[in-house]
């Protein structure tokens, strides 16, 4: 009897130590990943900061190439809204 419970002792110790093992396994794992993820999240920032300075370069130089074009599609856009509107 002493036997069994001795081995029960030594079984369950060596299964809390493989749990152990396995949670910081899993921790530093989680780590890993969490800092996988906010380095993507900053690159894809980053990328997303590019594209709209790059299409506000692209759409002010377009309103000046063509001031009366632009200032007739704003008074288009403004009637047609206040027609929808009414």
């Amino acid at each position: 009897m002493e036997t069994t419970n001795t081995m029960a002792k030594v079984e369950a110790e060596s299964h809390a130590s493989q749990l152990r093992s396995d949670l910081r396994t899993l921790r530093e794992d989680i780590e890993m990943l969490k800092s996988d993820v906010a380095a993507v999240g900053r690159n894809q920032v980053n990328r997303a900061k590019a594209n709209i300075a790059d299409m506000d370069g692209n759409l002010g130089s377009r309103l000046s190439e063509k001031p009366f074009q632009t200032l007739a599609i704003t008074f288009a856009a403004g009637y047609l809204f206040a027609v929808i509107t009414r």
